[in-house]
């Protein structure tokens, strides 16, 4: 939860389970972005339709190498990042083991 600082994320009151990020589902049916992605001061996040080739996330896939966490946990990750930091992800690998 403390990862959406826009507090949407929250406790399902019969499940006892954090639900997970849907990318603010109540926004982007009306056509807006996903809270973080409008309020990114840099513009560092990028939210569109990966089957649409004139989006502009499928433009930056096509022209970028980008990488993804956790692949190999099979839950088909959909936050791609462009000029990931190697080291963050064997440190962040080595957090989780322990």
């Amino acid at each position: 939860m403390a990862a959406c600082p826009y507090e949407v994320r929250y406790v399902h009151p019969i499940k006892k389970i954090v639900e997970k990020c849907n990318w603010c589902q109540h926004r982007v049916q009306k056509g807006l972005p996903p809270a973080c992605v409008e309020a990114c001061p840099s513009g560092a996040r990028v939210f569109g339709d990966l089957h649409d080739p004139e989006s502009e996330i499928s433009k930056l896939m096509a022209t970028q190498p980008v990488q993804v966490l956790k692949q190999e946990m099979g839950t088909k990750p959909h936050v791609f990042y462009i000029d990931l930091d190697v080291d963050a992800i064997e440190i962040k690998r080595e957090v989780d083991v322990l």
